[in-house]
């Protein structure tokens, strides 16, 4: 799903005027984002990083990004990719 929404129009597209399916991808994904948030609970290193990389693309509302981000940061150690990540997120302003 990351791939999906990060995506942009592969050049076979493009030729066929589908040169906006990134942002069609990203606007039928961006409803769900309330949905996505939930799995910030998750102990899963690998969906978390997923989910970070998911919201980073989607999140309209930087704030909430940077709390999920936070409350991830909180749980996982730094020098981690996760951790790391998680960190990263926090400290954009």
């Amino acid at each position: 799903m990351v791939e999906i929404a990060a995506g942009e129009s592969h050049y076979s597209e493009v030729e066929l005027g589908n040169e906006h399916l990134g942002d069609a991808c990203r606007d039928v994904l961006r409803p769900f984002v309330p949905c996505f948030r939930r799995f910030v609970w998750s102990e899963n290193d690998q969906a978390l990083l997923g989910l970070l990389d998911l919201l980073d693309i989607l999140e309209p509302e930087r704030e909430k990004l940077r709390d999920i981000a936070q409350s991830i940061a909180d749980r996982r150690p730094a020098n981690t990719r996760l951790g790391d990540r998680a960190r990263e997120l926090t400290a954009e302003g």
